[in-house]
C-alpha cells in the first residue's frame, strides 16, 4: 500500500498510554512523518451511558480525546501535521491493529502496568497488535514515576469514575 508513512499511537488516557504519546511525539518528530492519536472506545460498554445514540458517544470520546491530549502533552504539537481518530468498536484491539495498514508506518502503545511481570497478562491490546500489525509496533515502558508509586496509584485518567458512575446509574 503506498502513501505517506505515519506514527500512530493508541491512547486511553491511563498513564502509561500519555508515556506513549510523548514518545509517539519524539518519534514522529525524529522521523519527519505524520502522526495519529487514536482513541478506540469500547461500544458495548460506552453505550450504556449514552441513550441518545451514537452520535453524543462519538461526541464523549472526543472530549475524551482532547482531554488526553491536554493531559499527556499540553497542547497539540504545531510542529507535527497530528490527526486525531476517534473509533467505535467492539474490539479495541483490533481496530487498533487495523489503523496501521502500511508496512512502514509505527504504531506506539503503552505496555499498560507498570510491574514488568504483570505487563503481558494485563494488556490484550499489546499482545494482540504484536502478534496482528503488518507493521512495527513499539510498546513504551511506564515513566519510571508510575513504577515508583504502584499500579493501584495510577489509575486511569477518569474512566474508572465515568464507568463507576454508569453502572450505578
Amino acid at each position: 500500500m503506498s502513501g505517506t508513512p505515519r506514527v500512530i499511537v493508541g491512547v486511553s488516557g491511563s498513564p502509561t498510554s500519555l508515556n506513549a504519546l510523548r514518545r509517539a511525539v519524539a518519534e514522529a518528530r525524529m522521523r519527519g512523518v505524520p502522526l495519529e492519536v487514536a482513541h478506540v472506545y469500547p461500544l458495548a460498554l460506552w453505550a450504556l451511558g449514552y441513550p441518545e445514540g451514537r452520535g453524543s458517544l462519538e461526541q464523549a470520546a472526543r472530549d475524551r480525546l482532547a482531554g488526553f491530549l491536554q493531559d499527556g502533552l499540553g497542547e497539540v504539537p504545531a510542529d507535527l501535521h497530528t490527526t486525531q481518530v476517534v473509533t467505535g468498536s467492539e474490539s479495541p484491539a483490533a481496530a487498533l491493529a487495523t489503523r496501521a495498514v502500511r508496512p512502514d508506518d509505527l504504531l506506539v502503545l503503552g505496555t499498560g502496568h507498570p510491574r514488568w511481570l504483570l505487563r503481558w497478562r494485563t494488556s490484550p491490546v499489546v499482545r494482540y497488535c504484536l502478534r496482528t500489525a503488518i507493521c512495527p509496533v513499539l510498546v513504551v515502558p511506564p515513566h519510571p514515576l508510575a513504577r515508583e508509586l504502584g499500579h493501584w496509584r495510577m489509575r486511569r485518567h477518569s474512566l474508572d469514575r465515568e464507568l463507576a458512575g454508569l453502572l450505578h446509574e
